[in-house]
């Protein structure tokens, strides 16, 4: 079956403006957030499934981002959409970038789909609003990429970035000793559990309150969180993203502990595509697509920045 062309990142970067609006110096997604430095600690042992110098070393320096999800900075904090964390690791000379949120799934499954997604939700010319009937056209057109819009309406938005999982959605190639090939997900596991907030808290808690709640939490010490990574079953696709795996097996890869919060860096990028030594993408074309769209976001805000001054 002949396939169009893939959209490229302008054009998604583009529909990301039109659905959500351009706001100068502002990522494209994710624009409301905060940032914390603090550690990386990988676990012992891991050779046999990951070979890398990287995974070697005691620990290493972090640079985190919480965010809201959507692409409009005044969206209450309390709503129910994805939360964001990024993660920003160095050490032996290479880097590795976690890109991650808080459903197991993304919202779409192709490139093609998400711009799909983008176009849907982008606002009416005469209301300003999203057209209802568009959305439900969309939704109809891919039945089966309806997983996290469904999962985020079963539940409250987490009461804290510290209280929710944290989820690749995409699969990763690990290479061990011996060239043991390994696919897996990566999960990062809050230290104290998943809370969400309470219906009252969703309806009176002011549109900004993730800020405050994260600096009085790290007052009382870091805050933690596990990465394992998570192994297929069988029958669990590695392509694509808008599907929740059946497979529960999983191994640790070490701890990640935010230690104090940052100004929040604008010009911080995590592209999901680069990895350690060892370590590569799987072929799932969403994963490609948000690291090209995420570098050209990028650039743009350094010239909003530039412009600016």
């Amino acid at each position: 079956m002949h396939l169009p062309p893939l959209p490229d990142s302008a054009v998604l970067v583009d529909a990301l403006h039109a659905a959500y609006g351009r706001h100068a110096n502002r990522r494209a997604m994710h624009p409301e957030g905060l940032s914390a430095l603090g550690r990386f600690v990988p676990a012992q042992g891991l050779s046999a499934f990951i070979d890398s110098a990287f995974f070697s070393v005691p620990s290493m320096p972090a640079v985190f981002r919480f965010s809201v999800g959507g692409g409009d900075p005044r969206l209450s904090e309390a709503s129910r959409t994805v939360r964001g964390m990024g993660v920003q690791m160095k050490a032996v000379g290479q880097q590795y970038d976690l890109a991650l949120i808080s459903e197991p799934v993304f919202c779409a499954a192709t490139p093609h789909s998400f711009l799909a997604y983008l176009r849907a939700h982008a606002p009416d010319p005469m209301s300003g609003l999203p057209n209802p009937g568009k959305i439900a056209t969309h939704r109809a057109a891919y039945p089966g990429e309806s997983r996290q819009c469904a999962l985020l309406a079963s539940h409250t938005a987490p009461a804290s970035y510290a209280t929710t999982p944290y989820y690749s959605t995409h699969a990763f190639w690990f290479v061990g000793k011996q060239g043991k090939l390994s696919a897996a997900r990566i999960l990062a596991y809050p230290d104290v559990g998943v809370k969400y907030l309470s219906l009252a808290e969703e309806s009176h808690l002011p549109g900004r309150f993730l800020v405050r709640e994260m600096d009085e939490r790290l007052l009382h010490g870091p805050i933690g969180f596990t990465l394992y990574a998570i192994l297929p079953a069988a029958q669990d696709s590695l392509d694509d993203c808008s599907q929740e795996w059946l497979g529960t097996e999983s191994l640790m890869l070490g701890r990640l502990q935010v230690e104090a919060l940052c100004d929040d860096d604008h010009g911080l990028c995590f592209i999901p595509t680069r990895l350690p030594s060892n370590m590569a993408a799987s072929a799932d074309p969403v994963l490609a697509a948000r690291g090209d769209a995420y570098e050209l976001s990028e650039l743009q805000r350094t010239i909003d920045r530039h412009l600016s001054r």
